[in-house]
Formats: structure tokens, C-alpha cells, sequence
């Protein structure tokens, strides 16, 4: 048998809830066994295929809220109201089927061997064979090791891409809808919750997920995808390697508590695997793989390798050769602009010095050859040089035009000393002003770059803070409608449930009515005397239904204790005895009726003996006495047999129900009980009953049939107001 199969724990036949088909039902050529499981969408069975003599698993679409079992096969729509939905599920159904028996060749998948419409709904024939689900291994042996993971995560992606490839999402992957069949294969099954959705859903899925294993998108009516399924898939991994399931998606949507694979790191799993699994466990879906596919590839390395590349936190790096001469150059534009300010205030200075000792000096020398020296920069501070040059230009001269021109000559020299010393004094307060302004405004610009980045510093903070608020404010207005979006839509669900639930609830109960008026009036044409319901108390209790007495009332014990022995032998469960169900009930105690039968001839027989022996007493005189001339006749024909101890019952629709018994003797006696009084009178074959007392009065004629009688008249109440009432009588 293929190891492809729905693995589903049988449940014996009498805990399976009502509306299931029965053992031994037919559909096509498949017999039902036995029930595998039951839920909101339907039922599925164990059947056995009458063509190949196999096994197989069988699904009926029976959606309890908008449907139910009408008879013992058919199903039926609740009400005209939501007979298009019943058939639209019905045609999505049969779809589904189609679709999985076209992944034939997929051994992940389950496999579907046959659908077919019939009893008014459809049904979905898959392989069946026994195994266990992914979560009972868990539980019974532990977590899977690394290359049992890497196996079962393998496959089920394969698996997966072929169904999302069809058009179908399956919405509630789970350790529990995975099967580990004999082989070790594993299996994903409950295709209940799919949707053909990929390609054309524009509004939002149905809501069936299983909290732990459902993503975000679940919670809320956002679309659904591939996305969907992979977040469940790597769930359901987390869970074989930690044992349990991750955080609920949308308490991580408030406050993420996850702790990463990554972090965790449990011992031999590859880095590749937890990191891939995290990828697949993103809250938000625009954060996961969109496909089966691209998931495939956050488990590869750059390189080609299988193993894939995980972000880790990285410390300060210490700062290398090149950061060093990142940060010379960074400190660069400071020194240059230093150097700068420094250049300025050199070519300011040199400007002034040069301009300065030019129009000092030219207005006070005769002798333009020096002058032009000076501006030619072959000026020199030696006298003897310049003297030099002077008397070699003055050699035509005469002696005392020498002497003279000497002696000029050192006035000039010294009157140009002089000049040159003011001069450079002039140049160097000049210089120190011109630097100290330079310097000024050079402080001046640095100030107000700092204020001018201060003040920008200050204005990005506040944006930063501003524009964290505003996004704190928002964060918190989603997650306050995703809260009130997620309660409303539980209320919504627990609502239609609770009203599915009801009206379920409505028709059982109208139903049962249905069957116990039904059967109350089977039983009253029964006509049951006293005698017959304290036969039928007495076969009760023998059977183990004690009825605590035999008064022939059929109170509310006694309808109780007909009711649980119908429902332990197959009737409906009414209370009322149909005459079929009175017959079994009357063969399944025949033996202990028989001994009580002769129980009560023997008291019968010896109150009549004691009641024979008591008139002999009374009829015999003593010795010497004469007869009695008053003595009465023999009684009618008959009525001495009748004699002895009589009980019985007046029933009457306002008065209810009074017990009566008392002696009959000579075909005459009164009974009494509940302050009533019933005089019996008997004739042969014929009885007269009056009653009187207990708030009613009258008469009524009756037959003797057998040890019974029993009558209807009409009495009237004190009131005046009659009523109808029956009389049952039992003698001896």
C-alpha cells in the first residue's frame, strides 16, 4: 500500500457525534467502516472499495453552520437562504479534488483516488494507511535531528511548490497535517481550508488557521499568498527542531518576542537552515519570500553552495592604515583653511610692507639709481657698498666737489636710515592691524559656522524626533485596528457559531418532539391497562432499569428508564413504547415475567382462600344457633370468583392521576386511595365503577377482560366543569 495516505486516528462508532453515515452505508462501491474524524466542514471515513477490495479514506462535504443530514444519507441546505453557498462550497470542493488527484506524482501530497457527487453532496476518495503525524512523533520521541529536518523540509517544499503551482494555497500547515507513513515519508494532508486564490482572489479568505502556525496576514483581511504557506511550513520546521511553536504572529505584530534560529544556534543544524527558516518566519509578508522558489535560495551561499550567508551584529572596527588617512583627510580642510587665512594675511602684509616703502622712500631721494635698486630688489643695508657706488660715479669730479659730495652723501645715507626705520615701523603696526582684523573676522566666520551647524544639528534632531512619533503614533493606530479588526472578526465567528450551534440544537430538539409525540400517541392506542404498565415496570427493572416500584404510573422515572433502554438498544431515545418496541421489551424479560406471574397467582390464590375461609366462618352458626333468616342469595353468576384484592387507577385529564385498591367480596367492594373512593360492582362478565371524591364524581360501565377492567366515562369535577376520564382495575 502506498505510504500516501490521510492518517487520521480512527474514534469507535459510539463516540462519533450525530449526523455521520452509518456503518454498512453504501456510496457507489465504497462501504462505510467506521468514522475517522469529524469538523466544521464535514466527516471523513474509513470505507472499504467493493471494485479493488481496499481500504480507502473517504471525505464528505457536510458544512454543519449551512447544512445537514436529512434521513440517514441526505444532505440538505439549512434553510433558501444559503442554498447558493452550500452549492458554491460543494463546486469548490469538487475542485479541490480535481486539482489533488492531478498531483498524482507527488508523493508529499495526498493522494486522491476518486470523487463523485451523491446523497445530495460530494465526496473526496483518498489512499489510506496508518502512521503517525508529525506532532505525535514529536511528542513521543523527541525533535528531529539535522538531516531528519532538512529531509522533511525538502520534500514538503516540494510538495508545495506543486499545489501553489496549480492554484491552490493550503492555509493550515501544521505538525498535525503532516503524516510520517511506515516508510519515513512524509505527508501533507487536510486540504479543507485550500481556496483557489492565487490568481484571482480580490477579496479576503475565508479565516481557518491554527494560532502558532499562522501568519500575520491570517489575522486580518490582507491577501494571501504562497507567503501564507511558507510562514506555516517554517513553523511547523521551528517546531521539530525547538519542540514547540513559535510566538502567535499577531502578538508578535504588537511586541515581537522571536528569538531567531541564528541566535539560538541548537547543536549540527547548518547556519543555512536556521537562517533560511527565520527568512520564512518574517512577520511581515513583504519581509518573506513571495514564493516556494525564492525561499529555495535564501539557503544558498553567493558562491553556489547550499549554505547561506548570515548578517551577524558586527563590533567598532579598529581604524587601519586606510581610515587613517581617511581621517588626515578629513581633518584636511581645517589645516587648509588655516593655511589659507595664513596666506591672505602673508600677501595683505607683504602688500602693505612693499607699498609702504615705495611711497616712504621715493619722495625723499635724489638719487634715482638707488631708488630704482631698492624697487629692483638690489638694495643693500651695507654704507660701504653704497658709498662704493657713489664714488664711482663721482670720479670727474674735483676734490673739494668729492669731499662735498661725501659728506651729502652720509646725510643721505643717514636721512635714509631713518626713513627706512619709520618705514618699517609704519609696515609693522600696519601688519599687527592687518593680522589682528584677519583674525577677527577668521574667528567671527568660525563662530558662525558653528552656529549655523548647531542650529542645524538641533533642527535634524527635532525632525528625527518628530518624525518618530509620528511614526510610533501610527504604528500604534495599526496595531489598535489590527487589535479591534481581530477581536470583531473572533466576535463575528464566535457569533455564527453560537447561532449555528442553536439551530442545530433548535431542529434536534423539534425533532425529538416530533418522534415523542409520535410516540405517545402509539402508545396511547396501546390502550395499556394497570396491569400492562406494572408488567412493563417490572420487565424494566428485571433488565437492570429499576423503576423503584410497579404502581403502573408511568411518571417521569419510568419514561426516563424507557428512554435509556431504547437508546441501548438502537430506538429513539422518545420515552413512549410503540407496539413493536413493547413486544421486545416484553420477550427480552419473558423470564422474569414468568416468575412473577406465578409470584402473583400464589397471593392471588391465597388472599382467595383466606377470603373463602373467612365467609365459611362468618355463614356457619354456633352449635345450637338457628339459621339466620336474613341470609342473602348467592351473588350473580360469577361474582364469587371475582372476589379478593383489587388495584388500580383513575386517570383523568384535570385531576391527574389517583391510586386506589381494596377487598371485593360477593361481587360488591369498595377501593379507595388519594381521598378518592371507587365502589366496584361485577355481573358475570360486566362491572359497574362508581367514583366519587379526590374533586370527581360519576359513573362508568366497563368489560372484565381477563383479571383487567378497563373504561372511559365521562365524570364531572365540583366545579361542574366534566372531564374525560379512564379507569383501570386489576383482580385476582
Amino acid at each position: 500500500m502506498s505510504d500516501r495516505s490521510l492518517g487520521v486516528q480512527e474514534q469507535p462508532i459510539g463516540l462519533v457525534s450525530r449526523g455521520a453515515l452509518r456503518p454498512g452505508v453504501r456510496i457507489r462501491n465504497y462501504e462505510i467502516i467506521s468514522v475517522l474524524g469529524q469538523g466544521g466542514f464535514g466527516t471523513t471515513y474509513k470505507a472499504l472499495d467493493l471494485n479493488l477490495h481496499r481500504e480507502v479514506a473517504i471525505k464528505e462535504y457536510l458544512p454543519i453552520a449551512i447544512a445537514f443530514r436529512e434521513g440517514p444519507e441526505t444532505v440538505m441546505p439549512r434553510s433558501t437562504e444559503v442554498a447558493q453557498d452550500f452549492l458554491n462550497g460543494r463546486t469548490r470542493f469538487l475542485n479541490e479534488a480535481r486539482t489533488l488527484a492531478r498531483l498524482d506524482d507527488y508523493p508529499s501530497i495526498v493522494r486522491v483516488l476518486d470523487f463523485l457527487e451523491a446523497n445530495g453532496t460530494a465526496y473526496m476518495v483518498m489512499s489510506l494507511v496508518r502512521g503517525d503525524t508529525l506532532a505525535l512523533r514529536i511528542a513521543t520521541q523527541g525533535r528531529l535531528g539535522p538531516d531528519e529536518t532538512q529531509a522533511l523540509l525538502a520534500s514538503m517544499m516540494r510538495g508545495l511548490e506543486e499545489v501553489h503551482a496549480a492554484g491552490f494555497l493550503h492555509r493550515d500547515i501544521k505538525p498535525a497535517n503532516i503524516l510520517i507513513g511506515p516508510r519515513g515519508a512524509p505527508v501533507l494532508i487536510d486540504f479543507g481550508a485550500a481556496r483557489a486564490a492565487l490568481a484571482t482572489s480580490s477579496v479576503a479568505m475565508t479565516a481557518i488557521f491554527t494560532p502558532g502556525y499562522a501568519a500575520a496576514e491570517q489575522f486580518t483581511s490582507a491577501k494571501q499568498g504562497p507567503w501564507t504557506d511558507i510562514y506555516g511550513l517554517a513553523a511547523t520546521i521551528y517546531h521539530a527542531i525547538t519542540g514547540g511553536s513559535p510566538p502567535n504572529a499577531f502578538d508578535r505584530i504588537v511586541e515581537d518576542l522571536y528569538s531567531p534560529l541564528v541566535r539560538l544556534q541548537p547543536p549540527s543544524y547548518p547556519i543555512s537552515l536556521l537562517a533560511g527558516i527565520d527568512a520564512g518566519l518574517a512577520v511581515r509578508a513583504n519581509d518573506r519570500p513571495s514564493s516556494i522558489a525564492a525561499w529555495r535560495e535564501t539557503f544558498r551561499e553567493p558562491g553556489g553552495g547550499s549554505a547561506v550567508t548570515v548578517m551577524m551584529p558586527q563590533g567598532r572596527p579598529s581604524q587601519t592604515a586606510s581610515a587613517r588617512q581617511a581621517g588626515s583627510a578629513s581633518e584636511k580642510p581645517t589645516s587648509k583653511s588655516t593655511g589659507s587665512s595664513k596666506k591672505v594675511i602673508a600677501g595683505v602684509v607683504g602688500a602693505i610692507f612693499v607699498g609702504a616703502v615705495a611711497i616712504s622712500l621715493a619722495p625723499q631721494l635724489s638719487d634715482t639709481r638707488f631708488v630704482s635698486s631698492i624697487f629692483s630688489g638690489s638694495t643693500t643695508q651695507n654704507p660701504d657698498a653704497r658709498g662704493a657706488a657713489v664714488s664711482s660715479a663721482a670720479l670727474p669730479l674735483g676734490a673739494n666737489e668729492a669731499a662735498e659730495q661725501a659728506t651729502a652723501k652720509a646725510e643721505q645715507e643717514a636721512a635714509a636710515r631713518q626713513v627706512e626705520e619709520q618705514a618699517a615701523a609704519k609696515v609693522r603696526a600696519e601688519l599687527e592691524a592687518a593680522a589682528r582684523q584677519v583674525e577677527e573676522q577668521a574667528a567671527a566666520t568660525r563662530q558662525a559656522e558653528e552656529q549655523a551647524a548647531a542650529k542645524a544639528k538641533a533642527e535634524q534632531e527635532a525632525a528625527a524626533k518628530q518624525a518618530e512619533e509620528q511614526a510610533a503614533a501610527k504604528a500604534k493606530a495599526a496595531q489598535e485596528a489590527a487589535v479591534r479588526q481581530a477581536e470583531e472578526q473572533a466576535a463575528a465567528k464566535a457569533k455564527a457559531e453560537q447561532e449555528a450551534k442553536q439551530l442545530a440544537a433548535a431542529n434536534e430538539r423539534a425533532a425529538l418532539e416530533a418522534a415523542k409525540q409520535k410516540a405517545e400517541a402509539d402508545e396511547v392506542a396501546l390502550r395499556l391497562t394497570i396491569a400492562d404498565r406494572q408488567r412493563l415496570q417490572a420487565a424494566l427493572t428485571s433488565l437492570g432499569f429499576d423503576t423503584q416500584g410497579t404502581d403502573g404510573v408511568f411518571g417521569p422515572r419510568t419514561r426516563q428508564l424507557i428512554a435509556s433502554w431504547q437508546g441501548a438498544r438502537g430506538y429513539p431515545a422518545t420515552g413512549y413504547l410503540a407496539v413493536t418496541q413493547q413486544a421486545a421489551l416484553l420477550r427480552e424479560a419473558g423470564p422474569a415475567l414468568t416468575k412473577r406471574d406465578e409470584e402473583e397467582k400464589r397471593k392471588a390464590d391465597e388472599l382467595r382462600r383466606k377470603a373463602d375461609e373467612d365467609a365459611k366462618a362468618k355463614a356457619v352458626p354456633p352449635p345450637g344457633a338457628a339459621a339466620p333468616s336474613n341470609v342473602s342469595p348467592p351473588g350473580p353468576a360469577g361474582g364469587g370468583s371475582r372476589d379478593g384484592h383489587w388495584f388500580g387507577s383513575l386517570d383523568c385529564k384535570v385531576a391527574g392521576r389517583i391510586s386506589v385498591q381494596g377487598m371485593v367480596s360477593n361481587g360488591k367492594g369498595s377501593l379507595s386511595g388519594g381521598g378518592a373512593t371507587v365502589s366496584l360492582t361485577i355481573a358475570g362478565d360486566n362491572a359497574t365503577i362508581s367514583a366519587s371524591g379526590g374533586n370527581i364524581s360519576g359513573q362508568a360501565q366497563g368489560k372484565i377482560n381477563g383479571r383487567s377492567i378497563f373504561t372511559q366515562g365521562l365524570v364531572a369535577t365540583n366545579t361542574n366543569s366534566p372531564q374525560s376520564c379512564s379507569i383501570s382495575l386489576i383482580g385476582p
